[in-house]
């Protein structure tokens, strides 16, 4: 049996398995399904995050961190910013390139996951767990998105190869990377000292240490003088940021979604895979095979304790379902050699057939409105604000924007605003009888129901102008054009 069987121990990860033809074109249409599943996102319409992202950028460029959302330079490591800095410099703003920042690293995981699924299980697992990371639903949407969780899960595989490696300095390099790509690294420090525990030597305690040092000791500069992160993270996770309580959920809201992560057939493929391995590491005390499960454990129970659950935290522990249902796949597979290799193949085509049409069928937005409704759906209103807005409002025009100490204009509705239409923004308590505010940004503030979605009237700070406000007009006022009700 092709895999770990063949490994008498650790030390022979990373020597050279050769690659038939046909495997490598295998490698080369999942890489290629998986490019095209994450390009069809470019277009898509801006999130919040994204949205206040290019806000970001922008200041970036400008070298004004007082601009509109500026002091985000400051709340998350700078690698991935400084990439978009530098493809701005060629391209202009660009959403569609900073989305492909995204997919061109988020590629690069899967080549790397396959390097670390060959070294541990064989080919065959390694070949079927980079098909099952391009069919996640999941992955296929938030690995296109502005954001940095690409760039941190592709530096974090790379550290997690080397350290399986024994190649612990650039192991620990490698974590440095991720962690100046973004916070949610740490969960690796935790992912390779639950398995150094599993079968703990001194050698490798030692390696784990210098993994561990080098990557603290590279990141310590940004973390130590620069972020503004580390209090709003915890706040985050304790549950003292406005923030945290809107993303609020049940402690088993990443358990019980994980079938909308990675779609009903691929997660009781993963569900074989999982439980094969947890047979399998305790029967056969083999640590290799427990790495999947100590490494989605590592992600999951920070996060059922963490009091706000936003549900693009799973995107670091995707590729471990990948591997599982990497080995799901095998485990069918020779299962069904008992009827034959013909019928073995056949099936197993027919799996990854089904798997590959599910994917391109079942749409991202699906997906998105399955995981959280409100939060696509204000992204689409928001737009359609806009868009009414720049036909409605007299250009060049001021458009108010009452404010309440401390919070900030939806940046969706900015971002797709005409550039001849300034936003004006004014105190919360400059509000006169009779007007309408255009946007409300903090519902502590304007006394609507707590939570980023559907208020009862206007209260949130991502209300949809558009689907409130299409029996208004734009009237006159002092501080410029103001919607008001009729």
């Amino acid at each position: 049996m092709e895999g770990i069987k063949q490994r008498k121990d650790s030390d022979s990860l990373g020597k050279k398995i050769r690659v038939s033809t046909p495997e490598i074109l295998f490698l080369t249409g999942t890489l290629l399904l998986f490019i095209l599943l994450r390009l069809r996102n470019l277009n898509n319409v801006l999130n919040y995050d994204e949205a206040k992202f290019v806000f970001i950028i922008r200041a970036l460029v400008s070298g004004s961190p007082g601009a509109l959302y500026g002091e985000g330079m400051f709340y998350h490591p700078p690698i991935y910013l400084i990439l978009c800095r530098l493809t701005h410099g060629v391209f202009g703003e660009s959403v569609p390139v900073y989305r492909s920042i995204s997919v061109a690293f988020s590629a690069g995981s899967l080549l790397i996951l396959f390097k670390i699924a060959k070294d541990l299980y064989g080919k065959r697992v390694a070949l079927l767990s980079c098909f099952c990371l391009a069919a996640l639903p999941a992955s296929n949407l938030m690995d296109a998105w502005i954001k940095m969780d690409s760039i941190c899960v592709f530096f974090m595989l790379i550290s997690l190869m080397l350290f399986l490696r024994k190649s612990y300095i650039w192991s620990g390099v490698a974590l440095g990377a991720s962690l100046l790509s973004k916070e949610n690294a740490v969960f690796l420090a935790l992912l390779l000292g639950l398995y150094f525990l599993l079968k703990p030597t001194w050698k490798e305690l030692k390696g784990l240490v210098i993994t561990i040092f080098i990557g603290a000791l590279m990141s310590f500069w940004w973390y130590a003088f620069l972020s503004k992160s580390g209090e709003s993270y915890f706040s985050f996770f304790a549950g003292s940021s406005y923030e945290a309580k809107a993303w609020h959920y049940p402690w088993h809201i990443y358990i019980s979604n994980s079938w909308k992560d990675l779609g009903v057939l691929l997660l009781a493929i993963a569900l074989i895979g999982f439980f094969q391995n947890l047979y399998k590491s305790s029967r056969l005390r083999r640590r290799e095979y427990a790495l999947p499960l100590v490494w989605i454990a590592a992600v999951y129970l920070p996060l059922c304790f963490s009091h706000g659950k936003p549900f693009w935290m799973v995107t670091i522990a995707l590729p471990a379902w990948a591997i599982c249902g990497g080995l799901g796949l095998d485990f069918l597979y020779q299962r069904l050699q008992a009827y034959g290799e013909k019928v073995a193949v056949i099936a197993l085509s027919l799996i990854i057939l089904s798997l590959a049409l599910i994917s391109t069928f079942n749409g991202d937005i699906e997906y998105m409105r399955e995981r959280d409704e409100g939060y696509y759906d204000n992204s689409l209103y928001s737009r359609q604000a806009a868009n009414y807005l720049n036909g409605t409002v007299p250009q060049p025009g001021t458009l108010i924007s009452y404010m309440s100490p401390g919070s900030m204009p939806n940046p969706i509705l900015l971002y797709y605003l005409n550039a001849d239409i300034h936003v004006e923004l004014i105190p919360f308590e400059h509000i006169e009888a009779g007007q309408v505010p255009l946007l409300i940004q903090d519902w502590r503030d304007s006394g609507a129901k707590a939570g980023f979605f559907y208020p009862d009237f206007y209260g949130d700070w991502l209300t949809p102008l558009y689907h409130y406000y299409l029996g208004g007009r734009v009237e006159r006022t002092p501080y410029g054009y103001l919607l008001i009700m009729e």
